[in-house]
């Protein structure tokens, strides 16, 4: 099960993650916390400007702005959620939202408590249910490096700063080679067009550099223990 903010979201950090599960049996669960309102507005035919929901952005002092729902509600509905699929494995954004974005790090706190409460009963005696493994989606600085090294060639630069998005790569617990379902991952990901505009990094990288940078999706983790016959535990070995 997978907790994420926004749509597009779950395609680009998770999309590879998701679709190899699947792919072998597994039962996926998408819970989004809104349906996209304030999404950038690219594409062939775009529609009045909605904005883009980033921190410091008008639209997230909005009252409807997800950020602004009390956590506490944010929680209750997830814990519901868990109680009834009974995920074996739950995946949100890291504490720090990824990059700060207020809405994935309110995803990723309504999670945490999620978690505990849904280790109790429910309001209308609904069975609880404790998660046998959390992850939280890690960009590890060597791979963000790399990916900066892949757009210098081209004179652009990461949207954000290295020490914004990267995680040291010592807390990366898992890194998935997502490589046997990348192009899969990749349509799901050019399905929200929307969102493709010129700063999309999927647009900026060469083809040629798409599985290097979008390749491997990478976890720590916040409860459990690893199934390592799942999931390698160790970065994987650059070309030279």
């Amino acid at each position: 099960m997978a907790v994420h903010a926004h749509p597009d979201d779950e395609s680009m950090s998770t999309g590879g993650t998701l679709a190899l599960f699947a792919k072998n049996g597994a039962r996926v669960i998408l819970v989004c916390a809104t349906a996209g309102e304030e999404g950038e507005n690219h594409g062939p035919r775009p529609c009045e400007d909605l904005g883009a929901l980033m921190a410091g952005a008008p639209s997230n002092y909005h009252p409807r702005a997800f950020s602004h729902v009390p956590l506490e509600q944010v929680a209750r509905n997830i814990a519901s959620i868990i109680r009834d699929v009974r995920p074996d494995v739950v995946i949100t954004y890291n504490e720090r939202g990824l990059y700060g974005h207020p809405d994935h790090v309110r995803a990723h706190r309504g999670t945490m408590l999620a978690l505990e409460m849904a280790r109790r009963e429910g309001p209308q005696g609904e069975k609880p249910w404790e998660v046998p493994l959390a992850l939280c989606i890690e960009l590890p600085r060597s791979r963000m490096e790399r990916i900066q090294a892949i757009l210098e060639k081209k004179g652009e630069t990461l949207p954000y700063p290295i020490e914004v998005l990267g995680t040291e790569d010592a807390r990366v617990a898992i890194w998935l080679d997502v490589g046997p379902v990348l192009e899969m991952k990749l349509r799901a990901i050019r399905c929200h067009k929307s969102q493709l505009g010129p700063k999309s990094l999927v647009n900026r990288i060469p083809e040629e550099f798409l599985r290097d940078a979008l390749g491997t999706e990478c976890y720590s983790v916040a409860r459990g223990i690893p199934m390592f016959h799942l999931f390698p535990s160790g970065p994987p070995k650059e070309d030279p």
